[in-house]
């Protein structure tokens, strides 16, 4: 059915609907060009002879040939309205006589019986007809068209769709494969733990049984032969029964076998109350309906909003679905550690993509989750963009974006004190100073970072390399080797310096500038910093 052909759609149409194109036009016709002197079913003049106007109970007139000519079985259908009729012949039914009164009265000549409609008349009908069909037609083409065009959309929507659920299928085999794979596993692992600890059972209920019959024979002899006898059993048993503890000790359990086991039984509970817990219709399937998109997008919609754990991919391709999500705060880049996950947001500001620096952050429950190594890696190494939020007096994020030149490993280092990728970030630290007030080549002075614990410093004397400036330009960002991490901003023209230039203010120079007036700039705090990910 869905997969039948446009052209077998488009039959079914035509022939669906040609009957009712061919009424509405013979009405539309008969409206717009009546004329009483013709029968309204074979289009003739009326005549006084085979072709007599003849009234019908129903109220319309037709001649007397197309009266004859639509009997049947002693019943009249009538041609115009269907309305039934009994009747044997055209003579059943009396002459309109008005009728043709009328007639003779609008002729100038005596009304004269006519036969076949000449040439001329079927032409002049021909073309009255014609002229109103082509319209008709012209918009039946318009319709057929635009179907042919939606059923294309929807049949490659279709194949489209079929072959995601192909790719589902292939994954829950492949899941289930890997699931009985592993649980056979445990089983197989447990199995012979179980025929040991059987043959374990066995041989102990053998030894007990020893001891209790050896507890029950000693003291029991008539002679101090029988004595000894009695104790030297009891000596060859207990040996026995020792050495059975002793393997008990040193064989059971078998670690790897209920290790294995343990983990197999919650992964696998895990999994299925997760699913448990979240099959059914979520609350958002049915706005799903009404949203103006294609099937696809509909179900990478569903695909996102379901699943927590996104790919980078979706980054890339940047679905309306997705695009919400990230409108609405609810994507989280995720990095894990040993002890502890780090989370940094990922947002959609004034047309950027930006992914925020990793800090210790509390999850929102309806949060989705991408790798941070994997969103890292989007990036355009030739070409980097960060940005420093700047909080001071009653301003409370005020953005500079910093274009990197990644030749340096200063600016590599700058990025990922934006990211935190490594540990460290500038986020919550502070500014240091402004050099050169109000003069030529003043600029402002950062670099103080902190951990992911909050731990402040500012050592890293090396030399990171870059571009050699004696007179750096404004928004010039630079450093000075070893000095530690600290970052310099030239916020006017001029001066002289031994720095090294690794980056450039993109937008906010305003910004670093009123920085640059106040009085004391160790208040100012770097509240966020991050990337611009490329869109």
């Amino acid at each position: 059915m869905v997969m039948c052909s446009v052209e077998s759609i488009i039959s079914t149409f035509t022939q669906r609907n040609i009957k009712k194109w061919t009424k509405l036009i013979s009405l539309h016709t008969k409206m717009e060009d009546c004329h009483p002197e013709e029968c309204q079913v074979c289009v003739d003049n009326y005549d006084q002879d085979l072709r007599r106007p003849r009234c019908l109970p129903c109220g319309h007139t037709v001649c007397s040939r197309c009266i004859s000519t639509a009997i049947k079985r002693t019943q009249l259908s009538c041609p115009i309205c269907r309305t039934k009729h009994n009747a044997i012949t055209a003579r059943d039914f009396s002459v309109n006589y008005s009728f043709e009164m009328l007639i003779n009265k609008h002729k100038d000549t005596p009304f004269k019986a006519e036969g076949k409609v000449s040439k001329k008349h079927y032409k002049v009908c021909h073309k009255g007809i014609l002229k109103k069909v082509l319209p008709l037609m012209r918009k039946q083409k318009v319709n057929i068209s635009s179907l042919v065009t939606s059923c294309k959309e929807v049949l490659s929507q279709l194949v489209k769709y079929q072959e995601h659920l192909k790719k589902c299928k292939i994954q829950h085999h492949q899941l289930q494969e890997k699931m009985v794979e592993h649980n056979s596993r445990a089983i197989g692992l447990l199995e012979p733990e179980d025929i040991r600890v059987m043959h374990m059972i066995t041989e102990g209920k053998e030894r007990l049984q020893k001891l209790q019959d050896n507890l029950g024979s000693l003291g029991t002899g008539t002679s101090s032969h029988q004595f000894f006898t009695s104790i030297d059993e009891a000596d060859h048993y207990n040996e026995k029964v020792e050495k059975w503890l002793q393997r008990y000790q040193e064989l059971f359990p078998e670690v790897d076998a209920i290790h294995t086991s343990v983990k197999v039984q919650e992964n696998i509970k895990k999994a299925l109350k997760m699913v448990s817990i979240d099959m059914g219709n979520p609350k958002w399937s049915e706005s799903l309906r009404n949203l103006g998109c294609t099937l696809m997008e509909r179900v990478q919609a569903v695909t996102i909003n379901t699943s927590k754990e996104l790919s980078v991919e979706h980054l890339r391709v940047m679905s309306e679905p997705f695009k919400a999500l990230v409108k609405n705060h609810q994507v989280f880049a995720v990095h894990q550690t040993e002890t502890m996950n780090y989370y940094a947001r990922i947002t959609l500001e004034k047309g950027k993509l930006c992914l925020y620096t990793l800090q210790k952050l509390p999850l929102p429950i309806d949060a989705h989750t991408i790798q941070h190594e994997d969103v890292v890696k989007m990036l355009d190494q030739s070409s980097v963009v960060t940005f420093l939020d700047l909080g001071y007096k009653k301003v409370k994020n005020a953005r500079v974006y910093i274009q990197l030149r990644l030749k340096s490993s200063m600016s590599k280092i700058f990025k990922n004190m934006c990211t935190g990728h490594e540990g460290y970030t500038f986020c919550n630290a502070k500014l240091t100073s402004v050099v050169g007030k109000g003069e030529p080549g003043e600029y402002v002075v950062g670099g103080e970072y902190t951990d992911w614990d909050g731990f402040i410093s500012q050592e890293l004397p090396m030399d990171f390399g870059g571009f050699a400036c004696d007179t750096p330009s404004a928004g010039d960002v630079w450093y000075l080797p070893r000095t530690g991490i600290l970052f310099h901003i030239t916020t006017r023209a001029g001066g002289n310096t031994d720095g090294k230039i690794f980056g450039k203010v993109e937008s906010g120079l305003d910004v670093v500038k009123a920085i640059a007036k106040l009085r004391n700039v160790s208040k100012v705090t770097v509240m966020n910093c991050g990337i611009v990910l490329p869109l």
